[in-house]
């Protein structure tokens, strides 16, 4: 690389850093305050702005440490773990000025005052609440009509509202009539005869040519008849293991495998091989 190309890339990386990265060098000794005020310059502020920042950011940690002892420090305070005597000598020990603790002892007894119990505010039921009520019935229209007012809601609109929460009305259920369907099925499985079934049908207003179709349709069927499946003959590699076994001779292995299509000469020479 030359010399050119070097600053530029040093230019690059000096772009490419932020104040987070520069605050983490710092606090790993990986850069001194000299280095990040140089930093600062390089972003365009004097060389006075840029000492304080510097200053600045290495002591944000500490300013972090001194907060979190004053916060300790002052709850216990608060809790009536410390006396202010123990509070303020770690206020002290964390190099806060006399004002300051001054200041955070105000603060805290300010903080250590007892507050007066809240009043329970009191609920009412909301519209929603009030017409699902009304709906189930737990409670009648004027009732409803009188904590919906009582929100307020205005006279014009309750009818309105209550209108979506009317109570159901339960339905009727009409008879239900046999269809054709259950008297054939009852039919087809022989559990009425066909004059019992041409009856059932009459009765549903079927006749003529309409009832002897479905006569005809659901009639029974008798189920086919089982499938009768060939003998099944032991395959090669059976024949062959049966006669390692000794369970069968030579020669009615060689006349088995010859009704699998095996000629002779080869069984046998396969026979004698796994023998």
């Amino acid at each position: 690389y030359d010399e050119e190309l070097i600053v530029n890339i040093l230019k690059m990386e000096r772009d490419t850093l932020s104040t987070a990265e520069m605050r983490k060098f710092l606090l790993y000794d990986l850069e001194t305050t000299n280095d990040v005020a140089e930093w600062f310059r390089w972003r365009g502020h004097s060389p006075a702005e840029a000492a304080s920042l510097a200053f600045c950011l290495r002591d944000e940690e500490s300013q972090r440490i001194r907060e979190r002892i004053a916060n300790e420090a002052l709850s216990n305070y608060r809790d009536a773990t410390f006396t202010w005597t123990q509070t303020r000598f770690y206020l002290e020990e964390a190099h806060y000025t006399s004002d300051e603790i001054d200041l955070l002892f105000t603060l805290t007894s300010m903080q250590r005052i007892p507050k007066p119990p809240k009043e329970p505010t009191a609920r009412s039921l909301t519209a929603a609440q009030i017409g699902a009520r009304y709906r189930d019935k737990h409670i009648d229209r004027t009732d409803a009509e009188a904590l919906l007012r009582a929100l307020p809601y205005q006279a014009d609109q309750i009818a309105l509202f209550l209108a979506g929460y009317e109570p159901e009305v339960p339905k009727v259920e009409e008879p239900k009539e046999i269809g054709r369907a259950v008297v054939g099925i009852l039919y087809k499985r022989g559990e009425i005869d066909e004059e019992e079934l041409r009856a059932d049908l009459a009765k549903l207003d079927y006749e003529g040519w309409g009832l002897e179709k479905l006569v005809k349709y659901y009639e029974p069927v008798e189920p086919p008849p089982p499938k009768i499946l060939p003998p099944r003959e032991l395959t090669a590699a059976t024949i062959f293991r049966l006669h390692e076994e000794g369970h069968i001779s030579t020669d009615e292995a060689v006349a088995r495998l010859e009704a699998l299509r095996v000629r002779p000469e080869d069984a046998r020479l396969v026979l004698e091989t796994l023998h």
